[in-house]
């Protein structure tokens, strides 16, 4: 396993993984961290891992629920394809 090391906020790290992945997730928690220091001066420095984590879990969820959603939308149109096909065939 490769050793990655990345700086999150002003501390480093030291990682074991994959290097491109680790590198993009230090980014993604970097970009988060930069969004909630820039929006208010009165987030503690220990609410501030908290509220990262907390929308970068709020963002991916509705990423999931936004992809369901158009699953299900491309299965009802698949379902209705394979409905006028099976007619046209039969």
């Amino acid at each position: 396993m490769n050793s990655v090391k990345v700086r999150i906020g002003n501390k480093e790290y030291n990682l074991y993984g994959d290097k491109e992945l680790i590198e993009k997730s230090a980014e993604e928690v970097n970009r988060h961290l930069k969004l909630l220091q820039d929006s208010s001066s009165k987030i503690t420095i220990d609410a501030l891992p908290v509220l990262t984590a907390l929308n970068i879990a709020e963002s991916k969820i509705n990423e999931v629920s936004s992809l369901q959603k158009e699953i299900s939308l491309l299965e009802a149109q698949l379902s209705e394809m394979n409905t006028k096909l099976s007619s046209i065939l039969n």
